[in-house]
């Protein structure tokens, strides 16, 4: 869930575990914003209820995730909207199999975004480009953490 305070809410939704923290960027897709982080109970449900297979599951998708992250980075860099494509179908994925639901609608958004009408729409001619509320922030580079953090304040 999202806080008022733009920092999301993991709850296991046993009542025991309660988790928040920022998620910078995170009203970038005002549609991924209504969805849950993490829906521990659904993962449960997939994998049978056996804590020990999740534990396992959600282990080898925090190892994994940052490089296939860092693998789309890479695709929009070199400007390939294909790669790009495919590398944000491919976390879609990952994420919908965890229950990571939230970065499921980003990564189905930016899969989406790859359409070069929706680029144009915004009037940008150099990709990437990060779009917050409708407004281009920056285009033609990836920003930094700290440049999106300065670009959400």
């Amino acid at each position: 869930e999202t806080e008022e305070d733009g920092r999301a809410r993991i709850d296991d939704r046993g009542g025991s575990t309660s988790l928040t923290f920022p998620v910078p960027g995170f009203d970038l897709l005002s549609k991924s914003s209504s969805l849950p982080v993490f829906d521990k109970a659904a993962l449960k449900q997939r994998l049978m209820d056996d804590d020990e297979l999740v534990g396992l599951v959600i282990a080898g998708f925090l190892e994994d995730i940052p490089l296939q992250i860092q693998a789309l980075k890479s695709y929009l860099e070199a400007g390939d909207a294909t790669g790009a494509e495919r590398q944000a179908h491919t976390i879609k994925g990952a994420a919908a199999n965890i229950g990571g639901e939230a970065l499921r609608g980003i990564a189905y958004e930016l899969e989406k975004v790859t359409d070069i009408n929706r680029i144009l729409e915004f009037d940008v001619m150099l990709t990437p480009a990060l779009v917050v509320n409708g407004v281009v922030k920056t285009a033609g580079k990836i920003p930094s953490i700290d440049e999106i953090k300065a670009l959400l304040a």
